[in-house]
């Protein structure tokens, strides 16, 4: 069973592989090719924290030293990595983990807005929103490298699998609010164009890619639907 604590003492091991079973294994169920994506080198890191801090803020009843330290290191993991996506290269975190580590920044914001907490020290607000804006210009720049390379599978962001990871996690976010045109505007991925991008490549047929989509409560725009259902708030003001 996890605990916020827990998790602050799996983080401090800094043994990332065995956190991200633990999640696996305690509410995050994922398929073996997810698992592989998110687990192997150099992306475990940054998806173990993302994946750490989104359930951290779900279990937490207010705010503690042991939330705080987990997005405080989540985000000096944005901020160190090397994102080989931002020079159009494959180097560095997949684009799934870079995607995970959003949605945790995101929910970290979320809910400081929202609720009022406070979460580390004074600049961990401030750093949330920066490792935001880098991860949306990092997961931009690596649609654009597939619309370059495999114009078949344009607004795709990496692989078919990476594209699938970041509509699981970021596809059901409300994105009307100005705060999140890093997620929709000049400075960030473009999740429109990606879901236009995964009807086009028939990411609905692939099973594991679906089931990830429809965990966001995300459905095929051929069956009618706008492709998202169930929108998430934007940040609170």
């Amino acid at each position: 069973m996890l605990s916020v604590s827990k998790l602050r003492r799996s983080v401090a091991s800094e043994r990332w592989a065995v956190l991200l079973a633990d999640l696996v294994r305690n509410g995050c169920p994922l398929a073996l090719r997810v698992r592989a994506l998110l687990g192997s080198e150099p992306s475990v890191e940054m998806a173990a924290l993302g994946l750490a801090l989104q359930r951290a803020v779900e279990l937490s009843w207010g705010p503690s030293d042991d939330l705080g330290e987990i997005a405080a290191r989540l985000c000096a993991c944005v901020e160190s990595a090397e994102l080989g996506v931002e020079r159009g290269t494959e180097s560095g975190p997949s684009a799934g983990a870079i995607g995970v580590a959003a949605r945790g920044l995101w929910e970290a914001l979320d809910t400081i807005a929202a609720r009022g907490w406070k979460m580390g020290g004074a600049d961990v607000p401030e750093r949330l929103s920066a490792g935001l804006v880098r991860c949306g210009q990092a997961l931009l720049a690596a649609q654009v490298r597939t619309a370059l390379s495999r114009a078949h599978e344009r607004g795709l962001v990496g692989t078919r699998l990476d594209s699938a990871i970041v509509m699981w996690q970021l596809g059901a976010l409300e994105l009307s609010d100005e705060r999140a045109l890093w997620l929709g505007g000049r400075r960030g991925v473009d999740m429109e164009y990606l879901r236009e991008g995964v009807e086009r490549a028939g990411l609905w047929n692939d099973a594991v890619c679906a089931e990830l989509m429809e965990r966001a409560g995300l459905m095929p725009i051929r069956r009618g639907g706008s492709g998202r259902i169930g929108l998430r708030r934007p940040l609170a003001a």
